[in-house]
């Protein structure tokens, strides 16, 4: 089994979305949360400045694409 090392300071961009893992091991995310949630988020709105998303665990890595954002934990 490998488990991966969070790395804070990891950026995945998309065409309109961007997360972030942070120093503080959170998941920030901003830019288009439109139909497709690519955020994560209930809302249906542009998100213009950082904010914390919800996880399900510690990180591993994390990836955009389109309209979807990828979370891999360690879980």
């Amino acid at each position: 089994m490998v488990i991966a090392t969070p790395k804070p300071g990891l950026l995945s961009a998309a065409q309109d979305h961007v997360i972030f893992l942070g120093e503080d091991s959170l998941l920030y995310g901003w830019g288009d949360n439109n139909n497709s949630k690519q955020l994560g988020l209930e809302l249906h709105d542009y998100v213009m400045a950082p904010i914390a998303l919800e996880t399900p665990g510690q990180i591993a890595t994390i990836h955009t694409g389109g309209t979807a954002s990828y979370v891999i934990t360690n879980e």
